[in-house]
């Protein structure tokens, strides 16, 4: 199976395989192959191999124990295909799909089991269906099913088709095969818009998932039809509309449940938009006066973008219509946008603090993710404006034209538009020829050149690109330097690194450290407060037990990371597990520093390894060295 198959791939390949390789090798999402990962490498602890995670690169593995490995590489076929947990979704999956009684013996052919083990399994498919309110009805002769309506039915295999089942997922993309849905994804947001019915792209996904098991599990059996005038509301002409394509393309027509039920998950989805102007001109002058507030603080430009300041009223707009009746949509990209922005996510924090008092509105962390998306879209904007700035570029390469060539192929993913020539040390009459915007170089250069020029490290990788990207939006690219794991390495500090053994309260330590930080003058008096402010408006543990707590106002004296290791394995904080505190001090003006520093992070809280590797310190010197060896 899939897990078998990953080893065999890491053992037979001699260079990195990352998650995007095993996706489209597998045809699944990079999320479940994600899921693999874990698994294995939970597993490797006790079975003779490691799965290690190279940043920016990917996979590889390390055999500690050949006869242990081989022992599980021939076991974890059948352990994989036949785990109570695979047996007890496979049963449930099965009995959405089938309306009518299936019997003991019927499963356990699926399966490739006896009909004891299916027995024994359907105690876990009772309490999993009872959690659901869903009823498992048994009659004698002829077998089991689940007793619920269609509604429900399809809200449950939605759930399993979003978690990425493959029996289900494979199930839907057959039913759909050579069948253009594109049409019906059109005709749905057509209709969104005519009938100013609002919704976001987690939502409309959401929709379109609901729209492709209706078709799959469409019920011939109750075609009967009635009479649409009885129905009249918008919601219910949106579905009707939608049906007659779902006819044209896929030869089926929904009965009169089946609408009904799409009519109910359009509602559950989608809000009707009202423009109130009562108070649009106060929102919109509202958005102007904080824009300008940021853009003074962060040396920014949102007030100048027009589209920008258009779109978030709009947005806001809509907001507050929806909360002022109770409604707000779900963001499962929170966590990875407030990770990955986490300046912006705070602006956004601050923004929603300002509007909600001011219109009686409570805003939740997934909608704050929504409005930092704005933010940040404008970000990439104006450095995208930026980047194009740079039309010509010269890279000069002490180590030949393979190491030239190479860093040509990464720049170019940044300047995607930009004519970039590679020379030697010994050619820069021939760069002055050329006249670049910008010269990238690994060596100190013999003359001086008017135009700036960036020193990077001969392999260049992902998390340079940022620093470079970096570096252009914040016009500092006079003789700067890409520096890599020095500069990270950089941020710890002795005096502020301990080993946590006995607290047991997570809002207390990091005060605890934050007044530290302050004590020794690394950061302004307010530190430890604006810590707890952005702690309580939204947690900042992440994957794997690793915290980045840092302050909702840039307030720094000095670029710091502050590391608390937990030794403690019952320490959590809101039902987390706390393993380790990476606390954030930035210098003012450090907007996208903060956003690479959590990067860098985010690689290591991915790696559960990692996570374990750097808590087994025990000095501040035990942890250099175990933060050295997993190559930042």
């Amino acid at each position: 199976m899939r897990n078998r198959k990953i080893l065999e791939q890491l053992f037979n390949s001699d260079t990195y395989l990352n998650l995007d390789y095993f996706a489209d090798f597998f045809k699944v999402s990079t999320k479940t192959i994600s899921n693999n990962m874990k698994y294995l490498i939970k597993d490797g602890k006790n079975n003779g191999f490691d799965i290690r995670l190279k940043r920016a690169r990917g996979y590889y593995i390390e055999i500690n124990n050949k006869d242990a490995f081989n022992s599980y590489i021939e076991k974890i076929s059948f352990n994989e295909t036949f785990s109570p947990e695979y047996r007890t979704s496979y049963i449930i999956v099965l009995l959405l799909l089938n309306r009518d009684f299936i019997t003991m013996d019927y499963l356990a052919e699926k399966i490739s089991v006896s009909k004891s083990i299916i027995k024994s399994d359907m105690r876990k498919v009772e309490l999993e269906l009872d959690s659901r309110n869903i009823t498992l009805e048994k009659k004698a002769h002829y077998g089991i099913k689940i007793q619920c309506d269609d509604y429900t039915r399809k809200k449950f295999i939605l759930m399993y088709y979003e978690d990425g089942n493959e029996f289900i997922n494979n199930y839907i993309e057959n039913g759909l095969k050579e069948r253009n849905f594109k049409v019906i994804e059109n005709k749905l947001i057509e209709l969104l818009k005519e009938n100013s019915l609002n919704t976001n792209y987690i939502e409309l996904e959401q929709i379109n998932s609901f729209i492709k098991i209706t078709i799959c599990i469409h019920n011939e059996v109750y075609n009967n039809y009635f009479n649409y005038e009885k129905e009249k509301s918008t919601y219910f002409r949106v579905a009707d509309e939608l049906s007659n394509t779902i006819e044209e393309i896929y030869d089926i027509k929904l009965n009169e449940n089946e609408l009904i039920d799409l009519k109910k998950y359009l509602i559950k989805k989608t809000k009707k938009f009202t423009y109130n102007e009562i108070y649009i001109e106060d929102l919109r002058k509202d958005i102007e006066r904080f824009v300008q507030e940021i853009d003074c603080e962060y040396d920014t430009n949102f007030y100048e973008d027009e589209e920008f300041k258009k779109n978030l009223l709009y947005h806001i707009s809509l907001l507050i219509n929806r909360l002022q009746k109770e409604t707000s949509f779900s963001n499962p990209l929170v966590k990875e946008i407030s990770i990955k922005y986490p300046t912006i996510f705070d602006i956004a924090i601050k923004f929603s603090n300002e509007i909600e008092g001011k219109y009686k509105i409570s805003i939740s962390q997934d909608e704050i993710g929504f409005i930092a998306t704005h933010f940040a879209a404008h970000l990439e904007k104006e450095i995208y404006n930026k980047i194009r700035n740079y039309n010509k570029i010269a890279i000069i390469c002490s180590s030949g034209k393979g190491s030239a060539l190479l860093m040509k192929l990464k720049l170019e993913m940044l300047f995607s538009s930009s004519d970039i020539r590679t020379y030697s040390l010994l050619d820069e009459d021939e760069v002055e020829n050329f006249n670049p915007d910008i010269i990238f170089t690994n060596w100190q250069l013999s003359r001086g050149f008017k135009m700036p020029v960036v020193y990077v490290d001969e392999l260049i990788d992902d998390l340079d690109i940022l620093r470079i990207r970096n570096i252009i939006k914040m016009k500092r690219t006079s003789n700067s330097f890409i520096k890599t794991n020095k500069e990270f390495m950089n941020l710890f500090k002795k005096e502020t690194f301990r080993v946590v053994t006995k607290n047991n309260n997570y809002m207390e330590l990091l005060e605890e450290m934050a007044k530290g930080v302050e004590a020794l003058g690394y950061v302004d008096e307010n530190y430890a407060s604006y810590i707890i402010e952005r702690e309580e408006y939204m947690s900042t543990i992440y994957d794997n037990g690793v915290a980045i707590p840092h302050p909702i106002n840039i307030c720094g004296k000095d670029n710091l990371l502050s590391v608390a290791i937990i030794k403690n394995n019952n320490f959590t904080h809101n039902k987390k597990p706390v393993k380790i505190i990476f606390m954030v001090a930035l210098e003012k003006g450090n907007m996208d520093y903060l956003g690479m520093v959590t990067q860098i992070l985010f690689e290591i809280m991915k790696d559960e390894y990692l996570v374990e590797k750097l808590r087994g310190s025990e000095t501040f010197e035990d942890f250099l060295i175990n933060l050295n060896e997993i190559n930042i």
